[in-house]
């Protein structure tokens, strides 16, 4: 299914701030594009979705959205970076840039962990509790594989963070 294209009209039911050509370019600017060549255009376009969901749902953007019949968090009014007015009808470089970069990684690191402790540390994999005299003891799993922890693109964030408001959303913990 070919993607939808968000240009910053509001495109009814977009699903992407990049086409599959764009990505290809940003990457290949990059030097990211090594593993992105060799996936066919269905796997481009599953990843470039997953990575614009990761965007619109990780990051607390500044300003508002320009209208609520909108799909995905841009176009927004009422941006401004270093004083000056973003404009509402464009998706700036930065978050097609950012989608590129989330869709390579996706790759090889899913962007959304279903597994992850309540400190943080991996999946609970046990839970004691008992009443007199006080026990309690918990387990997490330690492989330290990436699954078993939210991942964190350092990158992304740098080339967004000044389209955000300074925090970030919190991700639903499965």
């Amino acid at each position: 299914m070919a993607l939808t294209i968000e240009d910053g009209t509001v495109v009814a039911n977009a699903d992407s701030y990049i086409t599959e050509a764009e990505a290809d370019t940003i990457l290949a600017n990059y030097d990211k594009e090594a593993k992105w060549t060799l996936k066919t255009t269905d796997e481009k376009e599953a990843l470039l979705r997953s990575a614009a969901g990761y965007l619109d749902t990780k990051y607390n953007w500044k300003g508002t959205l320009t209208t609520l019949a909108q799909n995905m968090s841009w176009p927004r009014c009422e941006v401004y970076v270093d004083n000056m007015l973003v404009d509402e009808a464009s998706i700036p470089t930065a978050i097609k840039r950012a989608q590129a970069f989330l869709a390579a990684e996706a790759i090889d690191t899913p962007l959304f962990s279903t597994k992850q402790g309540t400190d943080g540390s991996g999946a609970l994999t046990a839970n004691k509790v008992k009443v007199g005299p006080i026990e309690i003891e918990k387990a997490f799993d330690e492989s330290g594989s990436s699954s078993s922890m939210q991942p964190r693109f350092a990158e992304v964030d740098a080339l967004v963070r000044i389209l955000t408001t300074g925090g970030s959303r919190r991700l639903p913990r499965g």
